[in-house]
């Protein structure tokens, strides 16, 4: 058994920071273990437990990814906030009627 450092494990799953706090509050990536009173770190067979269920395709839900061409892993992504599709969508175009028209 064998402790890595959160900066390791950012190194091997390539995620930032934010990225593994936010997995590690949904459920989807093992919770760090208390080394110390102030140092946490990570089980590395969790780790690369969680990792090899990546690349066999499980999903974190349980549900099953389908492969690419290239062998890549692929899912859907999930839903995105409203606020930020409505910042990203061209404007709408209202059309007026010039002055002394129809």
């Amino acid at each position: 058994m064998q402790f890595i450092r959160p900066r390791r494990v950012l190194e091997m799953i390539g995620v930032s920071r934010t990225t593994l706090w936010r997995m590690v509050q949904a459920g989807t990536f093992p919770r760090p273990v208390r080394i110390t009173e102030r140092n946490r770190g990570y089980l590395l067979e969790a780790v690369e437990a969680w990792m090899k269920a990546r690349m066999d395709g499980a999903l974190p839900d349980g549900r099953r990814g389908s492969t690419s061409a290239c062998g890549l892993q692929v899912e859907l992504a999930p839903p995105r906030d409203r606020r930020r599709l409505a910042a990203i969508r061209p404007p709408v175009l209202h059309v007026t009627r010039a002055a002394g028209g129809l």
